[in-house]
């Protein structure tokens, strides 16, 4: 009965051990399941994220870029207004004193440095050699 009994006992432990086994495997493959889960799931969050934020800030770049635009315009368009205004004015007041000679050359350089600044304002390619070309302009005399 002694055999019987630790060989009882041999068997039960055997099977608990086997049984442990088993529940460690289940468990190993569930964390594993879980883990790569949420792995997928966090890449997808993040390229979801990386997608959101490429295109807000494509719109933060294109809304710059439109008051840039903007913000250019308006100053073009009043710079052009002033200058033909400059203009207009010294051609009346080089016409009003024609008397003298020499006051008649300074209205007449500074209505070429008017008008090559009116030419450059219409040519917003050349708006950054404006500086240059408006000097040379007006120390030409």
């Amino acid at each position: 009965m002694l055999l019987t009994v630790a060989a009882a006992r041999a068997e039960v432990e055997q099977r608990v051990q086997r049984t442990f086994i088993y529940i460690g495997a289940i468990t190993l493959g569930a964390l594993l399941v879980v883990f790569v889960s949420g792995m997928m799931l966090n890449i997808r969050e993040r390229r979801l994220a990386d997608a959101k934020l490429k295109e807000l800030t494509q719109r933060v770049f294109d809304a710059q870029e439109d008051e840039r635009g903007r913000v250019a315009r308006e100053l073009h368009d009043g710079i052009s207004q002033i200058l033909v205004g400059v203009r207009y004015t010294l051609d009346n007041a080089r016409r009003r004193l024609a008397g003298t000679h020499r006051r008649s050359a300074h209205f007449r350089r500074y209505g070429r440095i008017c008008e090559a600044g009116v030419h450059l304002q219409s040519d917003e390619s050349l708006l950054p050699l404006q500086d240059d070309i408006v000097f040379a302009y007006g120390s030409g005399d």
